[in-house]
């Protein structure tokens, strides 16, 4: 996997969020996860609708916008740095990078981990990305093997 174009300082203020409208807000750019779910007795749900995400007997696949902050930004449209989360109303964290700035963070909270156990036997998870920088920076946040780890942090109280 080729490295990011990003330089190391960059990281720190990438992160992530759930894709739940037909395209990413200005700024984000999409990637994709597929997750091969085990295949016998899983207990994988959902509820409501979760469009255009999807999850069904054998797999899970979810969509993410990733916003990053690039040393090109001027040069390269469809990049933005916030200088801060928005207020919903309500607490709420984004997958994010491991060096995410913890400037960005609820005092106090530690980081978190998602950690999905994968089909072990003929595991089909899938990554998607527009280019191979956006690869490899949005696998810093959803680290994909055999099995998944999505990198989580609460940015808002």
């Amino acid at each position: 996997m080729a490295r990011g174009s990003a330089d190391s300082q960059s990281y720190k203020y990438h992160y992530a969020v759930l894709k739940l409208d037909q395209n990413c807000p200005v700024g984000a750019v999409p990637f994709h996860r597929s997750f091969d779910n085990e295949d016998f007795a899983n207990h994988n749900t959902n509820s409501q609708n979760i469009w255009p995400n999807a999850q069904g007997q054998n797999g899970t696949h979810l969509q993410f916008c990733l916003f990053r902050k690039d040393s090109n930004a001027a040069g390269n449209q469809g990049v933005r740095h916030m200088n801060a989360f928005p207020d919903l109303g309500s607490p709420y964290g984004v997958f994010l990078d491991p060096d995410f700035d913890a400037q960005f963070l609820v005092p106090g909270v530690p980081r978190g981990v998602i950690h999905t156990d994968d089909e072990d036997s003929s595991n089909r998870n899938t990554f998607w990305a527009p280019t191979p920088s956006i690869d490899w920076e949005a696998r810093r946040i959803v680290l994909s093997d055999g099995n998944t780890s999505l990198y989580t942090g609460k940015v808002r109280n």
